[in-house]
């Protein structure tokens, strides 16, 4: 997480929610599991066969991810 300009490590990243994207994160049956603010599951990611970390992020922001490489 960045505090300053520094990066500060979480330490406990099980329902740790990203204070700017909102995005939640946990462990469902030992895989990571992103969700978005709305309470959705990151589903659509697995799918589109690109990072699910960086998809959701970009999905969280506003963008289409289907428009850009990832």
């Amino acid at each position: 997480m960045r505090s300053a300009e520094k990066l500060e490590p979480i330490p406990q990243m099980l329902g740790w929610v990203s204070p700017r994207l909102g995005i939640t994160f946990e462990l469902v049956a030992s895989e990571l599991v992103l969700y978005y603010p709305n309470g959705e599951p990151c589903l659509d990611a697995i799918a589109s066969g690109v990072s699910p970390t960086r998809y959701c992020i970009k999905r969280a922001k506003g963008i289409n991810p289907e428009d850009f490489d990832l």
